[in-house]
């Protein structure tokens, strides 16, 4: 056998998928269904009411309908070593309710955080959930939502350097929020979910800083309008 034949046997046939890869088909979720079926009228009933829907929610609906869609636009990628071609259809990268594209996101912001931003000391995650009246306002509100999240971790922080015996001036302490607008029924539910260091540094200007783990937290567990804290733990 010639080398010229053997090199043509190596190579893979065009638009081979690799093991245990399976192309994202959209159409056949049934989120995408549902949507894909029901929108178009739901968005014609709004209008016909007077009341149509806001632009920016038009826009997440009509791009989660082409994401992941060939004839919507796609990428040729093509492996330098065995030639083995494929389409990479083109994604809406939403924020809304995309589950591709939102889990995507979820991985990179997880990646994110433990390789560039988390130190490795004890974590522990606070919760702060709302009364329902604040939520809707929160929800109107970003100014008033950013004003919430500055005195919540103020308190937390305030008691962290206080059960660590530092002050403001003498120790810092950091936080990582994420605010999640809904509740597991999809329901507007303004609140956020901070990842908080178990302690403090102590700053006192003539080394590099010492991490001082707080003594046990006295915050409370109950799964209603307040705080509750789980924790501690230790990033892996």
């Amino acid at each position: 056998m010639s080398a010229a034949t053997r090199a043509r046997r190596a190579r893979a046939p065009p638009f081979l998928d690799p093991p245990g890869y399976a192309r994202h088909r959209p159409e056949a979720a049934l989120l995408y269904q549902l949507v894909e079926r029901h929108y178009p009228a739901f968005r014609e009933m709004r209008a016909e009411a007077g009341r149509p829907l806001p632009d920016y929610i038009e826009r997440e609906f009509d791009a989660y309908l082409k994401c992941g869609r060939l004839e919507e636009g796609f990428l040729r990628v093509r492996c330098e070593t065995c030639h083995a071609e494929k389409l990479v259809a083109f994604s809406c990268k939403k924020r809304g309710f995309c589950p591709s594209c939102a889990a995507r996101r979820m991985a990179e912001t997880a990646a994110l955080l433990v390789d560039q931003v988390l130190p490795e000391r004890p974590l522990r995650q606070w919760v702060l959930s709302l009364p329902h009246a604040l939520r809707f306002l929160l929800a109107r509100n970003p100014v008033a939502l950013t004003q919430v999240l500055g005195v919540v971790y103020r308190v937390i922080s305030g008691d962290l350097l206080k059960r660590a015996g530092l002050t403001r001036t003498t120790g810092h302490t950091g936080a990582v929020t994420l605010i999640q607008r809904f509740g597991s029924a999809l329901n507007l539910n303004i609140h956020f979910h901070m990842l908080f260091l178990d302690g403090v540094y102590r700053v006192d200007g003539t080394g590099a800083p010492v991490f001082r783990q707080s003594a046990a937290s006295s915050a409370p567990r109950r799964p209603i309008s307040g705080l509750s804290a789980a924790g501690p733990t230790r990033r892996p």
